[in-house]
């Protein structure tokens, strides 16, 4: 997991990402993100997607490639949501698809549609 300096705790901090931030889908995730003096990131993976211990593992790998990409999202509070429970299961797809979230982010061109 990400260091506890680098993670939103705290409900105001979800909702105030949640309604202040900028929304970006790219399947199976909609990433918030609000501009901020320092990067904190949460996760959230909803019941509907399934059992505690396959949410736990979603949100296990899904934070060790944003840390690996760290640097891309400096300056940012953001909240990654999962929509549908179907991460790739390479870790360099998964590196890819951390990369397009950071690209749209930043306002770069990214390979796919959302």
């Amino acid at each position: 997991m990400l260091s506890r300096e680098m993670r939103l705790k705290r409900e105001t901090e979800f909702i105030e990402v949640y309604r202040k931030g900028k929304v970006y889908q790219i399947e199976p995730l909609r990433v918030y993100a609000l501009p901020a003096r320092e990067a904190k990131i949460g996760f959230v993976v909803p019941k509907r997607i399934g059992k505690a211990v396959f949410r736990n593992r979603l949100k296990r790998r899904l934070a060790a490639a944003v840390r690996q990409n760290l640097s891309l999202f400096e300056n940012l509070h953001l909240i990654f949501r999962f929509e549908k429970p179907n991460l790739p299961d390479d870790f360099k797809e998964l590196e890819n698809l951390v990369k397009r979230i950071a690209g749209e982010i930043h306002g770069q061109s990214i390979d796919s549609p959302t």
